[in-house]
Parts: C-alpha cells; sequence; structure tokens
C-alpha cells in the first residue's frame, strides 16, 4: 500500500490550456467526458453552411474554390483509381505513465478539428499506469470502440436535424491505436492484436509520441509486421527518449514496421511533457527536459505529422 501511495507524487495534472479546451468542446458539442474516456468528435459545419443548407441551398464557394473543385473532379475522372473516403477516421490514445488523461484535451481537440476525426482518450485513473491488466486491454479497447461508434451514431443523428451537409460525415470509423511514452509502448505492443481482430475491414495504423531511449526494451519488435504502418515522434529535447545518441535512434527505427508509410519524426525543440498539457512533477522534470519551442508550436507540428500520416494511403 505504501508504493502507491508514494506513487501520488509523480502524478501529473492537466495544466489550464487543456481543461479549456475539454470545457469548451463539450459547449459547442464537440467533446464529450464519458466514464472511462473523453471523445472529441470532428467540429461542427459553420453555422453560414448550416443556415445555407437550411434554406436548401448549397454552401457557396469562391471564385479560387470553384476552380479549385474543378480542377480536382476533373483529376478524379482521369484517374478512376481515387477513391472517396467510405469512413471517418478516428484514434484511441492512450497516456503516459502517471499522466492525467484531461491533459490531452488540447492536441486531441486539434487532431479532431483538423483532421476531421474522432478522437479518443483512454482514462486510466485511480492507477493512471497503462498497462493492459489495469485497462488497457485489447478488450478494453475493443469495447471502447464499440461504445464510441454507439455515440458517434447518436450525434449524427442531432447534427443531422440542424444540416444536410452533415451527411458527409460517416458513420463508420476506421480505427487506429495511439498513445504517448509509457502509453506509446502500449499502443504498439496493442497493434498487432487489434489489427487481428479488426481486419480485413479496417486499416490499423499505429502512433506513438516521445518513446524511446531509456525505455527502449519497452518497444515491441514490429519490423517483421507488414500489415501495420507505424508512426514515431519525438522531441530533440526530451531527455526521456536522448534521441540525441544515434545508437538510441537506430534501435528505434530497427523496431518499427518496414511499410513504405512508416517513419520516425524528430521534432526540433520539442520536448516530453508537451506532446499533451501538463506541468511535470519534481521526480519527473528533469526527465521531460527544456523545451526549445512553446507548446503551441509542438502540439501544431504533432497534430499535421499524425494527421499527415492517418490519412495517408
Amino acid at each position: 500500500m505504501e508504493r502507491f501511495i508514494g506513487l501520488r507524487k509523480l502524478r501529473n495534472e492537466a495544466d489550464v490550456d487543456a481543461k479549456l479546451a475539454l470545457a469548451n468542446g463539450i459547449i459547442c458539442r464537440e467533446s464529450l467526458r464519458c466514464d472511462g474516456f473523453d471523445v472529441f468528435y470532428p467540429p461542427c459545419p459553420k453555422d453560414d453552411d448550416v443556415e445555407q443548407a437550411r434554406n436548401g441551398n448549397t454552401p457557396k464557394k469562391s471564385d479560387k474554390e470553384a476552380k479549385l473543385s474543378l480542377v480536382e473532379d476533373t483529376k478524379n475522372d482521369k484517374n478512376p483509381r481515387q477513391k472517396t473516403p467510405t469512413k471517418t477516421n478516428g484514434m484511441i490514445i492512450i497516456p503516459g505513465y502517471m499522466v492525467d488523461h484531461t491533459a490531452y484535451a488540447a492536441i486531441a481537440s486539434r487532431l479532431a478539428r483538423e483532421g476531421n476525426m474522432i478522437i479518443v482518450i483512454l482514462a486510466l485513473d485511480p492507477l493512471r499506469i497503462p498497462e493492459e491488466m489495469l485497462g488497457a486491454s485489447l478488450e478494453d479497447i475493443v469495447g471502447l470502440m464499440k461504445e464510441v461508434k454507439a455515440l458517434w451514431k447518436k450525434e449524427l443523428v442531432q447534427r443531422r436535424q440542424s444540416s444536410d451537409i452533415v451527411d458527409r460525415q460517416l458513420e463508420e470509423i476506421n480505427w487506429s491505436i495511439g498513445g504517448h511514452s509509457h502509453g506509446g509502448y502500449t499502443a504498439m505492443k496493442l497493434a498487432p492484436q487489434l489489427e487481428s481482430y479488426l481486419k480485413p475491414t479496417n486499416k490499423l495504423k499505429a502512433v506513438a509520441w516521445g518513446i524511446g531511449g531509456l525505455f527502449i526494451n519497452l518497444m515491441i519488435d514490429l519490423s517483421n509486421t507488414t500489415n501495420i504502418d507505424t508512426l514515431v515522434i519525438n522531441g530533440s529535447n526530451d531527455n526521456i527518449v536522448s534521441i540525441s545518441e544515434n545508437e538510441n535512434l537506430k534501435k528505434l527505427k530497427s523496431k518499427l514496421s518496414p511499410t513504405p508509410c512508416s517513419k520516425c519524426v524528430i521534432i526540433e525543440g520539442g520536448n516530453h511533457n508537451n506532446f499533451c498539457s501538463y506541468s511535470p512533477s519534481e521526480a519527473s522534470i528533469s526527465f521531460c527536459g527544456e523545451p526549445g519551442i512553446t507548446r503551441e508550436n509542438q502540439h501544431e507540428i504533432v497534430s499535421r505529422k499524425t494527421v499527415q500520416f492517418l490519412q495517408s494511403n
């Protein structure tokens, strides 16, 4: 019992920017706090588009947008292989060791908005240890996917009552798994199991932020896996990862799946805790590293690289 009480000193609580992101999302009906997780939806249609849709009008495009649309339509005619998406992308994110899942609200909201996708943050309270036996098993993840799918269908029903253009948002979800720090290792470990469960209807991708270095032995070897794309994003100032040491980076890359879309991205100036939004505890502050860029800049890069990866073929 004393060991578990001592863990309280390592707990990392969410900063204000994350709490505001969650609260604003709930107000705008773009996020939802549930028992055991938070979900962030793709953005609702803009008010002016909604009003035009109610009147039976197609939202007006600028001349530039109209020309671009014409070019894209022409390209589609010439390239019959180009397919219209049939599912909404979704990703479950497993938090890091001892990190309050609310700390991921700001980056989750950004991913949902910029990727037009569903983001789910798993809550692992009270222990906050991202291990399979403590709430992050395959059964837990599969159950979460089913619950979120039901919530998303209800949300779409409400949105369609106010806007015809919501029809572009698709009910079926193409799932991916992701995580930060210790949660990233767990996500990668779960990926092969999840891929076997979801195939052949789901193209699984796995994402990890802030992994490697001191804890590289926690990383599962996916080098012989050809049916899962993997993305790792690290910060150059992250002392836990220590990517400045070439040997650590080589070991990490050697464990990623060898697919064409798999990659390892380094954010110059990025650190460990700014993949989400928390101020590290006294026990972990030296490991997180001093940031060389702002949290906002790091979130922008993480979101852009993650969205590009999830939307790639």
